[in-house]
């Protein structure tokens, strides 16, 4: 057994002694317990966002307790540094970086490939990170994980919309053996909105409709059938917003 996964195992059973004797140590839990909101604002501003982000925050909380000065160092030399506990022998990240928690965030996006590839963490393979989820999802605010924030009709699989050169919208529902159904014709006159997003306002579990057209924001709020009700016109100042 390497040191490596010795350390994980010992973090599961609680054991600090002997996790301090290996070469690891984090903050104290009474300090560990109120740090997942660092895990949570560096995440975010590294790009990790819906369900990748309750991920995201467990790993690092499996990782490290969200202590930004968290160390291990390995059999080999190699040493864990930070929240997301990004070894050494990731030579472009720099000690400075590792430690600062926005720069390791955002070395965390980039390392597990903008949050499709978890494999390089041991906590991830163990499903050790499991144990966290709930505590991330809490301090995201997220909803819970049968009812994404981007489904259309209320399942428990994110939908997506898209709008043809027609200006024509479809909604393309997900599945649950990944992928999405056929596309479902929306409507036309779309093709004056040039930001378009679907995602839950108000956390009933049906995601509601948000475009911008020009420079006014509007929002179509779902019924919770799966249809919209009418648009209604939010604000202006929108035209600079790169994404919504």
């Amino acid at each position: 057994m390497t040191t490596r996964n010795l350390i994980r195992r010992l973090v599961l059973a609680g054991t600090t002694s002997a996790m301090l004797a290996c070469g690891i140590t984090f903050a104290s839990s009474a300090q560990a317990a109120g740090d997942i909101d660092i895990c949570v604002s560096s995440g975010r501003a590294a790009g990790f966002d819906g369900e990748n982000l309750v991920v995201a925050v467990a790993v690092a909380m499996a990782e490290s307790r969200c202590d930004p000065s968290a160390r291990g160092v390995n059999t080999n030399g190699s040493i864990d540094r930070g929240l997301w506990q990004i070894n050494s022998i990731h030579t472009d990240v720099s000690d400075a970086c590792a430690f600062d928690a926005m720069c390791n965030g955002r070395a965390a996006w980039k390392i597990s490939d903008q949050a499709t590839d978890w494999t390089p963490w041991v906590t991830y393979n163990s499903g050790a990170y499991r144990q966290f989820m709930d505590d991330a999802r809490a301090a995201i605010g997220a909803p819970s994980a049968d009812r994404p924030s981007r489904s259309v009709n209320g399942d428990k699989f994110d939908d997506a919309i898209g709008v043809d050169p027609a200006g024509v919208a479809w909604f393309y529902r997900g599945k649950s053996g990944g992928g999405f159904s056929a596309a479902l014709r929306h409507g036309p006159g779309w093709g004056g909105f040039s930001r378009i997003a679907v995602n839950d306002s108000n956390a009933d579990g049906w995601a509601d409709l948000w475009a911008v057209s020009g420079d006014t924001l509007y929002y179509w709020h779902n019924r919770t059938d799966g249809t919209f009700a009418a648009s209604h016109e939010v604000g202006s100042g929108w035209s600079a917003m790169e994404w919504i």
